[in-house]
């Protein structure tokens, strides 16, 4: 079969001479590019879904939060949330189902394969921890939510990801639409501090060779009002309609946020 050398500059932004000259002198990250590629295509040919993962070497960080949050405010969404050891399908407000009840029986790729045909918006919901599942799920996953606080371990708990997951030797390739969110702080100064020193250390970053990231950095700060509308296992935006005193400035936070997001990853 005859490679698409055009299609697949266009994917990775790269030039077709820099492909020609891989396929050469580095064949194995070329391989893992056409691979990937192809992927990709076939995806394409079958659906229109969207496939986002939100993934950090850290817990407490918000993934789940922000998952359920934005999850429920794209519509015709689902949750698969692969943190075995933390179950999410009876708190979430978005439905979501626990790949722990799957496992057994059918892989990650197999689930987002299926749910991609039922649903719009297929959100993975990860672990702190680089397991196969979650770098299976990276391999169709190319818009990335990536949430952090603005102490100095979760900072690099973040560089790590990067670098677990982009750097060098890593299995992933293409193009990644990547949202990094600081989380859930109180201090704005503090925020506004650590945001400079993430990305003094982003721009230090290399990526492998095969990777291309599209970043953009965001904020949320902390909220009560959310934590009470989890706890209830309802999105702030249902709960903002219960009582609109109560929750609107959260629901009205959340929202800019969650279109920020939309507006990052094209989805809109």
């Amino acid at each position: 079969m005859a490679i698409d050398y055009s299609g697949m500059a266009f994917f990775f932004t790269k030039s077709e001479r820099t492909l020609r000259r891989w396929e050469n002198e580095k064949p194995e990250i070329f391989n893992m590019m056409l691979e990937q590629y192809a992927e990709q295509v076939k995806q394409q040919s079958n659906n229109t879904s969207v496939v986002i993962a939100t993934v950090s070497l850290k817990g407490g960080v918000g993934k789940s939060t922000i998952s359920d949050a934005f999850g429920f405010y794209m519509d015709d969404s689902i949750i698969l949330n692969l943190d075995l050891a933390q179950p999410a399908s009876q708190v979430n407000a978005c439905p979501t189902i626990d790949y722990v009840d799957y496992i057994e029986n059918q892989s990650v790729a197999e689930i987002i394969h299926e749910l991609s045909q039922k649903y719009r918006y297929v959100i993975i919901d990860t672990p702190g921890d680089p397991t196969a599942e979650v770098l299976e799920a990276l391999k169709y996953s190319t818009k990335l939510i990536i949430p952090m606080t603005v102490g100095k371990r979760t900072r690099q708990a973040t560089e790590s990801t990067l670098h677990t997951f982009f750097g060098e030797g890593t299995v992933l390739t293409g193009v990644y639409d990547v949202f990094f969110l600081f989380n859930a702080y109180t201090d704005k100064k503090k925020r506004d501090e650590a945001a400079a020193l993430f990305k003094e250390a982003y721009e230090e970053f290399k990526p492998y060779a095969a990777v291309k990231l599209n970043p953009k950095l965001g904020a949320l700060d902390a909220s009560n009002a959310i934590s009470t509308a989890e706890e209830s296992g309802k999105s702030i935006f249902q709960m903002v309609q219960e009582n609109r005193t109560a929750y609107a400035t959260a629901a009205k936070k959340m929202t800019v946020l969650c279109n920020q997001i939309e507006e990052h990853f094209k989805l809109n």
